[in-house]
């Protein structure tokens, strides 16, 4: 069991770090552009579904809260989150529509979204990133395997190329808390 566990550590390791050599200058303007909505006056929308919309929902409670510094919050909101909401949209509609019809609900000029996928094939994420680019917002989306149909809807696309589920989870987890640092770090230099 041991080995086991070395073994999927040295394949993290090996998938963490040809993301951030391939990533990193786009990750820090991503940093840049989510410092600049919020200079602006704009929110951050961020989504995803299953286990990447808590990652979602993890860089949303580090924008909101803080990272390290001792701070404002900053307008970050995880769409997909209401229970009662995306029954009620799924219901009507379908479950693809529920984070485009929340987009539409709560974002406007000058907001800027995130989407989390690990296959980049979510059709709930794509029609959000699709009404996003309707809507004249800025996008970026972390993604896994080769992007999938989402990376033609995102300025900023980010792709963890790994086929196994988990291990693009805990590379897009990294990401997510080494952006909301460099957006702490921008707005609130100390």
């Amino acid at each position: 069991m041991e080995h086991q566990v070395k073994e999927i550590l040295d394949d993290l390791r090996f998938i963490q770090d040809r993301f951030f050599a391939r990533s990193t200058e786009e990750l820090v303007l991503l940093a840049d552009r989510v410092a600049n909505t919020f200079r602006s006056q704009g929110q951050l929308l961020v989504f995803g579904t299953g286990p990447s919309n808590l990652i979602a929902r993890i860089l949303v409670d580090a924008l909101v809260h803080r990272v390290a510094a001792n701070r404002p919050p900053l307008a970050a909101v995880a769409l997909g989150t209401d229970a009662a909401l995306m029954s009620g949209i799924a219901e009507e509609s379908s479950l693809d529509e529920v984070l485009a019809r929340q987009l539409a609900a709560q974002s406007r000029k000058g907001d800027m979204v995130i989407a989390f996928s690990r296959d980049g094939e979510s059709p709930a994420c794509t029609k959000a990133l699709v009404a996003a680019r309707e809507a004249n917002l800025r996008t970026a989306a972390f993604l896994g395997r080769d992007g999938g149909v989402m990376k033609n809807y995102a300025d900023h696309a980010l792709v963890v190329e790994a086929e196994h589920p988990a291990r693009i989870q805990e590379v897009h987890l990294a990401a997510a808390q080494i952006l909301a640092q460099l957006v702490e770090r921008k707005l609130f230099p100390r």
